[in-house]
């Protein structure tokens, strides 16, 4: 896997391919705490430091990372058509 601090540095600070993974998980909706909770466990999981997040948005340079935050977004969504993800995209 690749340096975690590198691989969660937002697309306007990465160099080459970046993807995104966006969610929508509503406000009251307790499966967003429960998504978050998650996020953070996993985080740990891999080492990682910082704020992942923005806004239900997340990019990284790491494959694998997106991934696995799609995956785990798509157990805590109320439907599929809340959570995407795109790339590999190239950094402009």
């Amino acid at each position: 896997m690749s340096d975690p601090q590198h691989a969660t540095r937002v697309a306007s600070e990465a160099e080459g391919n970046v993807w995104v993974v966006d969610y929508d998980l509503r406000a009251a909706d307790k499966n967003r705490y429960r998504f978050y909770r998650a996020l953070n466990k996993l985080k740990k999981q891999l080492d990682l430091h910082g704020n992942l997040s923005t806004q239900s948005v997340i990019v990284t340079r790491d494959e694998e990372l997106a991934w696995q935050i799609y995956r785990l977004a798509r157990q805590y969504a109320p439907e599929e058509k809340d959570v995407h993800i795109y790339g590999p995209l190239r950094e402009r």
